[in-house]
């Protein structure tokens, strides 16, 4: 008899957890209207999809993904549980929102046309791939938990973290500037930052950072040595970390330099990123006439790396080497050497010149320089544009 009381309220209790754990989320795909686009969710969802239409479809998520016709641009997809996994990529999505999903825990929205992606629900997400796509701009301040995170080739210039889970990060093929601080991730099993704008990539130095690295991939930057980890023992001749490092761009150090004043670039060369002393060599040339400088007639030193220029000279570029990364040699952007920097000649910018990268006063490379408006740097003179 209490049996048969009870089941009227187990049924009702079912019935409310199922309407308490039922999510949706949706997308605007660009997709042709007879194509096919496919989702996959967690296994064993009832999903429904409600087109623009008014056009409906019901399937349970059986581990494979879900194809389905497309019959409008807006879809509409309904669970009657959780979703922890949602794959949505290659679909032509130019939109997708997904602000009731708190327990995501992956997502793979690889291969569309999104130009922007608010995660700022979902607090519990581990992997994010977002990685071909138009986003300039990715937030990914409340993603403590984040593990792996592929937003390559998006055009990023912008990059917040707030997680020390790292393990994987790939943001190849972006144009992210400045610096890429990774100074909290201890996990790191592999850095691909290759094709951006980046001048400082910041490296955790403890020793189980140092020993869970193993891939780094930072080619086509402005990097100099104190951005790279130690990739190769000396003393066993063979590499620690795979890597590719160069080619990199001309790195910028100054616009100019005062001559009877020393100058101390340790900061700057004497250690790697992990704080490894790499002991250097610096060579400085005059472009224009091909001549390497020469210590106690051009410059004197003190120590290793604090110099005191004595000649004057108005574009030189400094080179650095060391038998820790063979055959990585980097360079500086031209700097003028002058006892007055407030002569420095200003002049606009010519046509055949437009390749040669461009600076603003903070240091910090200037995308496209015909639109720039101001003061900026370029080939060791100072420039101005209307």
């Amino acid at each position: 008899m209490k049996m048969r009381q009870l089941t009227p309220l187990l049924l009702l209790a079912f019935a409310s957890y199922m309407t308490v754990n039922a999510e949706s989320f949706t997308m605007k795909t660009s997709l042709p209207v007879g194509s096919n686009l496919k989702i996959y969710v967690d296994r064993g969802l009832n999903v429904s999809f409600k087109w623009g239409n008014g056009t409906t479809f019901s399937e349970e998520s059986t581990g494979k993904p879900i194809e389905i016709e497309v019959m409008d641009e807006n879809l509409t997809v309904t669970t009657d549980g959780n979703i922890t996994q949602l794959y949505v990529n290659d679909n032509a999505l130019d939109e997708i929102s997904l602000s009731n999903l708190t327990k995501l825990l992956v997502l793979d929205c690889n291969d569309n046309r999104l130009s922007s992606l608010n995660l700022s629900k979902q607090t519990q997400l581990k992997t994010l791939w977002c990685a071909r796509n138009a986003i300039s701009s990715l937030n990914l301040s409340k993603l403590s938990a984040l593990e792996k995170l592929n937003a390559s080739n998006n055009g990023l210039t912008e990059l917040i973290l707030n997680t020390t889970a790292l393990t994987d990060i790939w943001v190849e093929g972006n144009a992210i500037s400045g610096e890429l601080d990774l100074s909290k991730q201890a996990a790191l099993y592999c850095i691909a930052a290759d094709h951006n704008d980046l001048t400082k990539i910041d490296l955790n130095n403890d020793a189980t950072a140092k020993k869970a690295l193993k891939y780094f991939y930072a080619n086509d930057n402005a990097l100099f040595y104190n951005s790279l980890p130690t990739v190769y023992d000396k003393s066993k001749e063979e590499y620690l970390i795979t890597n590719v490092l160069l080619p990199q761009r001309a790195y910028f150090y100054n616009y100019g330099l005062l001559t009877g004043v020393q100058h101390d670039i340790s900061d700057l060369i004497r250690y790697n990123a992990w704080g490894t002393a790499i002991t250097p060599t610096v060579t400085f040339t005059d472009i224009e006439t091909g001549n390497t400088l020469k210590q106690d007639e051009d410059f004197t030193k003190v120590g290793s790396y604090k110099f005191t220029f004595i000649t004057e000279h108005r574009y030189v570029t400094a080179k650095v080497e060391s038998a820790m990364y063979p055959d990585v040699a980097l360079t500086t952007t031209p700097f003028a050497i002058l006892s007055d920097l407030s002569g420095i000649e200003e002049v606009t910018t010519e046509d055949n010149d437009l390749q040669t990268p461009a600076y603003d006063l903070q240091g910090r490379r200037i995308g496209n320089v015909e639109s720039y408006k101001g003061i900026f740097l370029k080939n060791g003179k100072k420039n101005v544009q209307p």
